[in-house]
This record gives C-alpha cells, structure tokens and sequence, in this order.
C-alpha cells in the first residue's frame, strides 16, 4: 500500500493517508480544513504498522509502538 504523507505550513500539520479506496474522500475532507495541504512524501508499505514506523522515522519521532491488542494489516 502507498501511503502519502502530506503537511500544512499554515497549521503546521501533519497527516498521513493510505492510497485507498477512501484516498480522494480522506484528501477532500482534510482539505476542508486545511486548505494548504500539501504531499511532501511517499512511502510503499508492506504493512500498516511498517506505514506507521516509516512515518516516524521521516518525522524523527523514535519507535512505533501499537496498543497489545492492535492487529497490522498485510498488503501484497
């Protein structure tokens, strides 16, 4: 799965969307809100949790840790 990860200079905001099905609608509505929204990076997954510890590598924010009961999703 790709997942994009797009930022908000004016909010100075981060948000990080699959490329799904709900691709477009998510990107719509964020745009409802943050008008300024733009893609700054890319990242092919082979997992969501994988997603998830890219992510926080790129933002310098340390390990990924997912709640025990949490369940990650497999792409192929």
């Amino acid at each position: 799965m790709i997942y994009e990860l797009w930022h908000s200079k004016e909010e100075s905001s981060y948000t990080f969307i699959p490329r799904n099905d709900l691709y477009e609608e998510a990107i719509a509505q964020h745009k409802k809100i943050t008008s300024d929204l733009e893609p700054i990076w890319t990242y092919k997954a082979k997992s969501h949790f994988e997603a998830m510890q890219a992510y926080y590598n790129y933002l310098g924010y340390g390990i990924y840790k997912p709640e025990a009961d949490w369940e990650d999703t497999f792409y192929e």
